[in-house]
């Protein structure tokens, strides 16, 4: 499954829930709770930073544009206890800038953290020259 821009995925494993019991997915930029369910015991994680976004300028005959850099991808399986806490944190996508010679506006992290999960991070792109 091809995730765009951002976009961060829980899969939970147990033989006492079904796969469709599990699955969440988190795509739109924002903080998130999340409680791991009774009969849980371990979480595929796999998380990707927002783009960087594009930079465009013209001055005078220079013209230039760059494209953002892609979000990093970070994935694990975490053991982890019922009813634990979970937060999510799903980075937005950089903004793009025209006008001026500047860069595009860099994405943000994605990350998850809890008390089995010390902190997993993907990092946004960085913001288009």
């Amino acid at each position: 499954m091809k995730k765009i821009i951002i976009a961060l995925t829980l899969m939970c494993a147990s033989g006492l829930a079904s796969a469709g019991d599990c699955l969440t997915s988190y795509s739109t930029a924002g903080t998130y709770s999340c409680t791991v369910p009774t009969g849980i015991t371990s979480v595929k994680i796999e998380a990707w930073g927002g783009g960087g976004g594009v930079s465009t300028f013209f001055a005078q005959s220079m013209r230039g544009s760059g494209g953002g850099g892609g979000g990093a991808y970070c994935g694990a399986t975490f053991t982890v206890t019922a009813t634990e806490a979970l937060t999510i944190t799903v980075g937005n996508g950089g903004a793009n800038r025209m006008g001026g010679p500047s860069t595009g506006y860099p994405g943000g992290s994605s990350s998850v953290t809890g008390a089995s999960i010390n902190g997993l991070v993907a990092a946004g792109g960085g913001g288009g020259l």
